[in-house]
């Protein structure tokens, strides 16, 4: 969960993959959670970019 915790604290969009590690294991330390990479495109990711505005 280290890069996850580095990504929150530098201020950066964090997208989590719930891959290796549950959903729930995850959710509090990323904005987002993903299951895999399916069907994600690039305006998908730019409005994840939007959490501070």
């Amino acid at each position: 969960f280290h890069g996850l915790q580095a990504g929150m604290s530098s201020g950066a969009t964090v997208i989590g993959l719930a891959t290796t590690n549950p959903r729930e294991a995850i959710a509090g330390k990323c904005h987002h959670v993903l299951s895999d990479f399916t069907g994600i495109d690039f305006q998908m990711l730019c409005s994840y970019s939007n959490h501070n505005q």
